[in-house]
């Protein structure tokens, strides 16, 4: 069979089991909601090991009016997917990402690796949204 463009990029599906691809796309749902806190929320959300967020759109279903700082930043462990992203309108957006996500940082099944939500202020009343995490991540985990 002949050489396609994307054979010849790496891009088709390889047939052997030692050069699968072992990963998938997915959406992280990551809710926000008004907490009376500017310290760290743990969501119970953990990225499998050797995930690599592509990209976040942040989601505002009913803007924050209240806070003095109208911000949230979304990390793992510490270390930031999105940082100081606005919530005082509603509506659908795309925040950059806090830096490159590199591929086997995230998840490596320890408790820090918990995704946070962190609000600008201690003083927010009505924050309702979510943060979509779009995911490559590992089969099987």
């Amino acid at each position: 069979m002949g050489q396609t463009r994307l054979n010849s990029l790496g891009l088709s599906g390889r047939k052997s089991d030692e050069n699968r691809s072992d990963f998938v796309m997915q959406n992280v749902v990551v809710p926000l909601s008004a907490q009376p806190t500017a310290s760290p929320i743990a969501t119970g959300i953990f990225l499998p090991e050797g995930s690599v967020v592509l990209h976040a759109v942040q989601r505002v279903f009913v803007a924050e009016v209240t806070g003095t700082t109208k911000t949230v930043t979304v990390d793992r462990g510490g270390d930031d997917i999105i940082t100081t992203s606005s919530v005082a309108s509603t509506g659908t957006g795309g925040p950059a990402l806090a830096a490159p996500v590199p591929s086997g940082t995230y998840g490596n099944s320890g408790t820090t690796d918990e995704i946070n939500v962190t609000l600008g202020s201690a003083d927010f009343a009505e924050l309702e949204g979510e943060v979509v995490l779009n995911c490559l991540i590992r089969k099987g985990e």
